[in-house]
């Protein structure tokens, strides 16, 4: 049975493939029956699944957040959003263990990546680097950081969830990033570019250390206790003080406050506001990137008939889809 991306499925359908678990509760309905909420991965995106308490797989089934597994069930509606009613879940080693076939799992089809070249935008990123930060001591700061993350940086996930949650997600985000400071250091000529660019390479660099996995991300022990902002200050500033950096240096100390700012209230996790141009920027615009690849995300889900998306729960609204993917008449 071909894989069905999670993208094209539709109320009503039955599927019989292979999932990521990216999250498992055991839960209990109000009448205290246990149930299994999920969330299931494929390289498309994700779904809820609900697993009722008289389909409960046993221990010896091997479902536990993290695996890929062998899902049975039907797509259903609900609260107008699409989720698993599954009949069926075990894990990919106990069914090889139990002799079944594995040949229609495509590990292709179950991890999500970046849609983007990988190669390609690391490249840009490392040649803005040497033609566009013209201070020495920042430009060798920032391709030794990146030089000495490059696997991580290149295959790290953006978040857990909500925007470029794949691998190559934290590079592609990165390079949207740099791209937008790029453009209004063009415009606006009195800003600290170096520290502008820079910053912008390296607003989110803590995120190889704060997310980990393979099949299924997580908050790593040092994510969850510490976060990926202190976590990426800590790195630029070790970094350069390896490499002859003075930690009074003004550049270094911009640099470490639009790590450390780019969330930008104190609410939203940023231990100090941005009290520059150049971080307010790079606040800004890593938060417009992240909010433009929710709504794209989300955008893709739409009814054809609609010239508006469903409501979208963390932005608080429903958005006017492009007239290209809409009939406006």
């Amino acid at each position: 049975m071909p894989h069905i991306f999670i993208k094209d499925l539709k109320s009503g359908v039955e599927i019989k493939q292979f999932f990521v678990i990216q999250k498992l509760e055991l839960r209990n309905t109000a009448k205290g029956a246990p149930f299994l909420n999920l969330l299931l991965s494929d390289r498309s995106g994700i779904i809820a699944a609900k697993v009722w308490s008289e389909r409960l797989p046993s221990e010896e089934q091997g479902v536990a957040s993290g695996i890929i597994a062998g899902v049975q069930g039907r797509v259903e509606q609900f609260q107008e959003e699409l989720q698993i009613n599954v009949s069926y879940i075990a894990g990919a080693e106990f069914l090889k263990e139990k002799g079944r076939s594995l040949n229609d799992l495509d590990i292709d089809n179950l991890l999500p990546r970046s849609p983007f070249d990988i190669e390609e935008m690391w490249t840009e990123i490392i040649t803005v680097c040497h033609e566009r930060i013209h201070g020495e001591p920042l430009r060798d700061l920032t391709l030794e950081v990146l030089a000495r993350n490059e696997e991580a940086f290149k295959n790290a996930p953006a978040a857990l969830q909500y925007h470029h949650a794949y691998r190559g997600g934290l590079l592609e985000h990165t390079r949207q990033v740099l791209r937008y400071v790029l453009t209004i250091s063009d415009v606006e000529k009195e800003l600290n570019s170096d520290v502008l660019i820079a910053g912008a390479i390296l607003h989110d660099v803590g995120k190889i250390f704060e997310i980990e996995g393979s099949t299924a991300y997580t908050h790593s022990t040092a994510g969850r206790l510490i976060g990926h902002l202190i976590l990426g200050r800590d790195l630029v500033r070790d970094t350069a003080l390896e490499v002859g950096i003075d930690p009074k240096d003004l550049n270094l100390l911009h640099i470490e406050h639009v790590i450390l700012s780019h969330h930008g209230a104190l609410e939203l996790g940023s231990p100090v506001v941005p009290k520059s141009p150049e971080a307010l920027i790079v606040h800004v615009m890593d938060d417009l990137n992240a909010k433009i690849k929710m709504i794209q995300d989300h955008s893709e889900k739409h009814k054809k008939d609609s010239l508006f998306t469903e409501y979208h729960r963390v932005l608080k609204r429903s958005f006017l889809l492009p007239l290209a993917e809409a009939d406006a008449d």
